[in-house]
C-alpha cells in the first residue's frame, strides 16, 4: 500500500492515523469504511483492521516494546474511532 502522507499523534495509548493517498480506490475504501461507522455497523472495524492494521502496529511497533502493550494500544485505537464516530451523522 502507498502512502503519501501520514499524519500520526499518541495521546496515551490511542493513535491516531489520518492517511491521503493518491490511490482513489483507497480514498473509495476508507469511505466506505467511515459510512459503516456511521451505520454502527460492527464490520466497519473488521474493514479498519484490515486496511490499517499493519500500519497501526508498525507504529505501535515503534512506540512500544512488548506485543502485548502494542495490541492495547492498537485495539484501544479501535475502540477510541469506535466511541468518537456518531451514528447517523
Amino acid at each position: 500500500m502507498f502512502f503519501e502522507k501520514s499524519e500520526i499523534s499518541c495521546y496515551g495509548c490511542c493513535l491516531y492515523i489520518q492517511r491521503t493517498s493518491g490511490k482513489e480506490a483507497d480514498l473509495l475504501n476508507d469511505a466506505s469504511i467511515i459510512k459503516l461507522f456511521f451505520e454502527r455497523n460492527e464490520k466497519a472495524v473488521e474493514e479498519l483492521k484490515h486496511s490499517y492494521e499493519k500500519l497501526c502496529f508498525y507504529i505501535a511497533g515503534n512506540i512500544l516494546s512488548q506485543k502485548e502493550d502494542q495490541e492495547e494500544c492498537v485495539n484501544s485505537a479501535y475502540m477510541e474511532v469506535w466511541t468518537s464516530i456518531p451514528p447517523n451523522k
